[in-house]
């Protein structure tokens, strides 16, 4: 795995730096026939592609403060990656995500949202925290982006992977709009729980495994009223301390 220990160190000092190495990380997980992991990365790439597309135009208030924010939130990820495929050891929090990617039925569409809720509710907390990050206008601004990157991506890797069940939910024109505003709701409750004073990220972390949990288990609830409501039960997991 030397390969990919190398491609990992490259110098992450600006956004477009982690760019590149997300692409060539991806090249790599496809060369190793690593389909699973590719959901969350290529969501990943293209929302980080649009934010420094967004940047070029001088869409965002405090852009270098958001690069920053931008630069170690990912080396948050290539860390957990590089853990996972080198050392062999699932780190939290994204033990239940690499679990759940092992598994021979994995779901693209839960693939990508437990890498999101990984991401999200601790990663990104945890650099909010760091940083003492306050940039509100910066920080939603990210959410028009998550609304235009998501689902493209999405139907594109539930069509390549034949996956009926993903692009059903996907067809369903409330899920997919009710899904996105979870997930900003996640952003919103990571930045809330970033300034707690009982601050705790190992908390934070058991507390994000457990969300991964609930949302495996609801995709194995496969009775009729299951299959009605799994993707509205899905809005009720949170991640709060």
């Amino acid at each position: 795995m030397s390969e990919l220990s190398e491609l990992l160190e490259i110098e992450k000092e600006s956004i477009e730096s982690v760019a590149q190495t997300m692409r060539e990380l991806r090249n790599f997980l496809e060369k190793q026939d690593k389909t699973s992991m590719l959901p969350f990365l290529d969501a990943y790439l293209k929302i980080t592609e649009e934010v420094i597309e967004e940047k070029r135009k001088n869409n965002f208030e405090q852009p270098e403060r958001l690069s920053k924010l931008d630069i170690r939130f990912a080396e948050l990820y290539f860390d957990a990656v590089q853990a996972y495929l080198i050392e062999e050891e699932k780190k939290e929090p994204w033990k239940t995500y690499f679990h759940y990617i092992e598994k021979e039925d994995s779901k693209p569409i839960l693939e990508l949202l437990l890498g999101i809720n990984a991401h999200i509710n601790a990663d990104l907390t945890q650099v909010l925290r760091e940083q003492d990050y306050h940039n509100l206008k910066d920080f939603r601004k990210i959410n028009s982006i998550l609304r235009r990157s998501l689902y493209p991506v999405m139907a594109k890797i539930s069509l390549q992977r034949t996956d009926l069940e993903s692009l059903g939910l996907m067809s369903f024109p409330p899920v997919g709009w009710l899904g996105l505003k979870r997930i900003q709701r996640w952003r919103s409750l990571s930045l809330k729980n970033s300034v707690q004073e009982d601050f705790d990220l190992e908390k934070v972390r058991k507390k994000t495994e457990r969300n991964a949990e609930k949302l495996i288990d609801l995709r194995h609830d496969h009775t009729a009223r299951g299959l009605i409501s799994k993707p509205f039960n899905a809005l009720k997991t949170d991640v709060k301390i």
